[in-house]
């Protein structure tokens, strides 16, 4: 039977950056560490091409705010704590279409700098114009 290996000759290609990171369910202190590193290499890989940092989906209750387990010494309450967080699909489990929708607007979401209080017309002209 044959198989295949991985030629350690082979030089690795950069991806190209990924525009949303989705963070699902409970974080605990055990596994912090992971998805704080998994967010910074994510901007860094980001940063290299030249574009923003990906944006953060918070999906579900557990991923906003720790969920029925917010008091626990284990558990983060909630994963703005560790990163900035641009979407909340609140639920447990969040609904399809809400999680749609939550993808939608984080990758044509507008610039960072721009103000997002504005009405969208506002903020887009801005974008477009500034």
């Amino acid at each position: 039977m044959a198989g295949w290996s991985i030629d350690a000759d082979v030089e690795e290609v950069a991806p190209e950056p990924i525009d949303v990171l989705l963070v699902s369910g409970t974080v605990t202190l055990a596994n912090v560490d992971e998805v704080r590193q998994a967010y910074d290499r994510l901007a860094r890989d980001a940063e290299a091409f030249g574009r923003p940092a990906p944006r953060v989906v918070a999906l579900g209750v557990c991923a906003i705010s720790g969920g029925p387990f917010w008091d626990s010494y284990a558990v983060v309450p909630g994963i703005s704590e560790l990163m900035p967080v641009h979407v909340s699909v609140p639920g447990c489990p969040p609904r399809p279409d809400a999680v749609l929708d939550a993808l939608r607007d984080a990758l044509h979401a507008a610039p960072r700098d721009a103000v997002f209080a504005a009405p969208r017309d506002a903020v887009h002209s801005e974008v477009v114009d500034g």
